[in-house]
């Protein structure tokens, strides 16, 4: 299980809600444009960099990441039984599989601990592998020299092949995600949350978005300044999407986070 490396990974990426946004004054309101760089660093927190048990370059072997690997589950579920063979469907279609968290980790000198869940359940067309949901729910605490606080992570995603016929089609996303920090680094607060509802986003087989379209909302406050938004996003391709926020309309990239 990949399970430590994913957890690191998750917290490096939290941190880098510190210098996403840079004022001077934590009175002042952030601009418009900023704001959209950051929702695009946190979109690819989220949907590339895996912070719960989504990641969408794993595509549907993400499960198989946290040890779930269907083939395995249906074998064990199998023996003694029938041979696999010889079933007429998939003995893992609508099964649900659980991962408990409750561990310390060392980051940076200090220590991090992570508590919740992390679930699938393998969904089915006509009896055959078509996809997966993903429910997580995870809590982060981190004490390093740098960074105090809490991390929570909520997922309810479902990623699915467009033609179930077909296992080499694009995939579509749906679902909901929010990411919440509530945390100082060296001795600075920063509140902030980010909730996404996407809708029918595409995804190819290398792990790229084409199309579809998100909502959101997102408060925060801290050295940066403070922020409310709430908006649509319309994923481009080529990594690129449009972000209209607060009536503005802004070209992100996802990968870097530049606004123009």
């Amino acid at each position: 299980m990949k399970l430590k490396r994913i957890l690191i990974v998750m917290l490096a990426c939290a941190a880098l809600g510190y210098t996403s946004c840079k004022k001077s004054s934590s009175s002042q309101t952030v601009d418009n444009k900023t704001v959209a760089s950051q929702i695009a660093v946190n979109l690819a927190q989220t949907l590339y960099s895996g912070f719960g048990g989504f990641n969408i370059t794993a595509g549907l072997k993400a499960p198989g990441t946290f040890g779930m690997d269907r083939n395995k589950i249906r074998l064990a579920l199998s023996k003694g039984r029938m041979g696999v063979n010889s079933l007429t469907g998939d003995i893992t279609c609508g099964l649900k599989m659980d991962t408990i968290i409750n561990t310390s980790i060392a980051v940076d000198g200090g220590q991090a601990t992570v508590v919740g869940s992390i679930g699938f359940t393998f969904t089915c067309a006509n009896g055959v592998p078509s996809g997966f949901t993903t429910t997580d729910n995870l809590k982060v605490t981190m004490a390093t020299a740098q960074i105090n606080g809490t991390f929570n992570v909520a997922e309810n995603l479902t990623l699915a092949l467009v033609n179930p016929a077909d296992t080499t089609s694009n995939l579509s996303l749906n679902g909901t995600a929010n990411f919440a920090e509530n945390a100082k680094m060296n001795g600075k607060s920063t509140v902030e949350s980010f909730n996404y509802t996407f809708n029918n986003v595409i995804i190819t087989q290398l792990g790229t978005i084409a199309s579809g379209s998100a909502a959101f909302t997102t408060t925060g406050s801290g050295a940066q300044g403070t922020w409310n938004a709430s908006g649509t996003i319309t994923f481009l391709g080529n990594d690129t999407a449009k972000l209209v926020i607060n009536g503005a309309t802004y070209t992100v990239n996802l990968q870097t986070g530049v606004v123009s």
